[in-house]
């Protein structure tokens, strides 16, 4: 899904400031006979705010500033996963302002304005082999999108990093 802004745009802040969207598509939402769903959701400074739990709407999600990717799952393999495909830092999740059962997904809501040309991306991906399958697939999907080759190394392929206070 893209959104595109051909022409300059000024006054896009939500009035929520960075809980809110400053522009939103798509909005999800399950649908009224879905079974029972769990929500993934990664967000805070350092993903300390990333979670697993049941579905309860929106507030289930960590949004703004500090929300990130979230999966929608059930208890029978099924699973969507959402992440911005560009713009990374622009991205966001909040309530939908149209549908207050839906998430919807966009521009973060303190952005006040998007220069002509402007285009945020965000990925949608469906599995029916599992949470962790669906995750690792979405994952792939957006390497395959930017052309990015895992190299192999054993630093990028078992080690990782994190910095602290913000460095």
């Amino acid at each position: 899904f893209a959104q595109t802004f051909p022409d300059f745009v000024n006054g896009t802040a939500a009035p929520t400031g960075t809980d809110g969207l400053a522009t939103e598509w798509p909005a999800l939402a399950p649908h009224g006979s879905a079974p029972a769903l769990g929500v993934l959701t990664f967000g805070g400074r350092f993903m300390e705010g990333s979670k697993a739990v049941a579905w309860n709407g929106p507030a289930s999600v960590a949004v703004g500033a500090y929300g990130g990717p979230f999966a929608l799952f059930d208890g029978f393999g099924e699973a969507v996963v959402a992440s911005a495909a560009s713009e990374f830092a622009a991205w966001s999740v909040a309530a939908s302002s149209a549908d207050a059962s839906a998430v919807g997904v966009g521009v973060l809501g303190s952005v006040e304005s998007l220069p002509a040309g402007f285009s945020l991306e965000t990925a949608l991906t469906a599995g029916a082999d599992g949470l962790t399958a669906t995750v690792k697939k979405h994952g792939a999907a957006l390497l395959a999108d930017r052309g990015t080759v895992r190299d192999g190394d054993y630093a990028t392929t078992y080690l990782g990093y994190s910095t602290d206070n913000g460095a």
